[in-house]
């Protein structure tokens, strides 16, 4: 056999794929590139396991030969596509209720229990849900079931020759991926219901396709008598067991894939099945290019393989696939999303909090910093302002202390007694500017020098009044009144204003600074 040959579509490098048809007898395969909806095949094999090399006996010894050969065959691919044939697969047609498709596979499960021959933890299992039906009140599906070790004893013969399984699928699935898109090139309806079926060697497998789904998948080996005869005979059956299925179930195309040209048969399946019926080569497909040389004259048995290549990029018929079978949906936990949002919230909440505080003593800070620097202003001006408002004080206190000067005369009325022993020539009263309240001053004569002490002593008694020193002379114009005196007393504001003003001074001291006192000079008069 060729191994391989340059592809029309250039040096374009695409991946190698390798699709295994796992026997008892044997192994079949393609390796084959596919991209963008093309196949191209590298090389076709069909392998017998020799008698002291079986799988089931020795994996290891069988995965090690398996190997030798694809290196002799420079098969250089490292992942494969496993299909089962029908007759190792075990398939029971399932009524459920009408439940979600969520729920299919635990309603699967649960019927298996009942009607797998073996327990569920020696089998694969997988199931095929089918399209609704108006009639049926509930859904129906297909259960597939393998055993569990020979899925197992391929995994361990492909690990030892150095291939990965990463699929196992059925062939049924892949030959009604295969005719699918054969329709779809020759211009038929894809969802119409179709009946197919395939024939190499003894082999024989019958399928029925509807909307795209297979809804029956039937495989029988024939040996001895008319070949032809026993294929109508399970043509006729598989049409009575989906007519009382199904009631009134109409074919509206035929498919015959086989190694042999058989007009005979294509008109008999035609007069039986009462549609058009159209054979097929498994190769003969627009999208799939063959080497120049290898590729074996029998294709029949290389429909599930190309159907299962052609399906590697995207499906139209739903399949099985035993090591990915269909799980219900894992139901996601949002707790710890939910746990991570709100404390992703919180941490927003706090961080909004925190820049929101920030601006607002931010804002603080800066009026503080504003009335700050007005108050600094202001404390300034009013250093600058200090003695004006000083002054500015000092004549308010003055005028608060403004007398009435003709109350003030009225005293001084009543301290001069009307006496004639003297008498006033002059008497004024002024404001005063220090911390008194006025200044009395005035002149006068007398006709004794007592009689002018006794005047002193009269204003001093008067509490409010100080009497300054000045000189009693005689020397008075008036013979009468011989002496002539100086009168100047300080009227002072009252007690409560001379205590705030002065604490410190007392009466007594205003009374010993007020009290006439005699002058140096003798027979001149007396100094107060």
């Amino acid at each position: 056999m060729a191994s391989c040959y340059q592809p029309f579509w250039g040096n374009i490098p695409m991946p190698d794929q390798l699709v295994v048809e796992w026997g008892r007898e044997g192994i079949r395969g393609v390796a084959a590139s596919v991209a963008s909806g093309h196949v191209v095949v590298r090389t076709c094999f069909d392998w017998t396991w020799p008698e002291d090399q079986q799988p089931v006996a020795d994996a290891e010894q069988a995965g090690r030969w398996l190997k030798e050969r694809l290196t002799n065959h420079r098969i250089a691919a490292k992942r494969v596509l496993v299909v089962l044939p029908r007759e190792d697969v075990v398939v029971r047609r399932l009524e459920l209720p009408d439940a979600p498709d969520e729920e299919l596979p635990d309603l699967v499960r649960f019927q298996a229990v009942a009607k797998s021959a073996l327990p569920l933890d020696q089998v694969c299992l997988d199931f095929l849900p089918l399209p609704r039906r108006p009639e049926l009140e509930g859904r129906d599906a297909l259960m597939v079931t393998v055993a569990k070790k020979r899925v197992d004893t391929a995994r361990t013969v492909l690990a030892t020759a150095g291939l990965e399984m990463t699929q196992v699928g059925m062939a049924s699935t892949a030959i009604a991926e295969l005719i699918v898109r054969a329709a779809d090139q020759a211009g038929l309806a894809p969802d119409d219901s179709t009946f197919i079926l395939v024939c190499h060697r003894e082999r024989c497998e019958l399928l029925v396709i509807q909307q795209q789904h297979v809804i029956f998948t039937h495989a029988t080996r024939l040996a001895g008598g008319s070949l032809r005869q026993m294929l109508l005979t399970e043509i006729s059956r598989a049409s009575v067991l989906l007519e009382e299925r199904y009631g009134g179930f109409r074919f509206d195309q035929a498919w015959l894939v086989s190694d042999q040209d058989d007009e005979e048969l294509l008109q008999a399946m035609e007069e039986r099945l009462l549609c058009d019926t159209r054979t097929l080569d498994p190769l003969a497909n627009s999208s799939i290019e063959l080497p120049e040389t290898g590729v074996p004259d029998e294709r029949a048995g290389l429909a599930p393989l190309v159907g299962q290549l052609l399906a590697v990029e995207e499906a139209k018929v739903p399949a099985v696939d035993f090591l990915h079978p269909r799980q219900r949906p894992v139901e996601r936990d949002l707790t710890k999303p939910r746990l991570i949002a709100a404390g992703a919230g919180v941490c927003v909440l706090l961080i909004g909090m925190f820049l929101l505080r920030a601006w607002q003593i931010h804002v603080l800070d800066r009026a503080i910093a504003v009335r700050q620097d007005l108050q600094n202003k202001l404390t300034e001006e009013l250093k600058d302002l200090a003695p004006q408002v000083e002054e500015a004080d000092a004549v308010a206190a003055w005028i608060d202390r403004g007398v009435n000067c003709l109350e003030v005369t009225k005293a001084i009325a009543e301290t001069l007694k009307g006496t004639e022993r003297y008498y006033l020539t002059r008497l004024s009263v002024d404001q005063a500017t220090g911390r008194g309240a006025a200044t009395v001053n005035a002149n006068g004569v007398a006709k004794d020098r007592r009689d002018i002490e006794t005047l002193y002593m009269a204003f001093m008694h008067r509490n409010r009044y100080e009497v300054q020193p000045s000189e009693i002379s005689r020397n008075s114009p008036d013979t009468e009144y011989p002496f002539r005196f100086e009168l100047t007393a300080d009227l002072q504001p009252p007690e409560n204003e001379v205590k705030a003003d002065q604490p410190g001074r007392t009466k007594r001291a205003s009374a010993r600074r007020g009290r006439p006192r005699r002058t140096g000079r003798s027979g001149q008069g007396t100094r107060a």
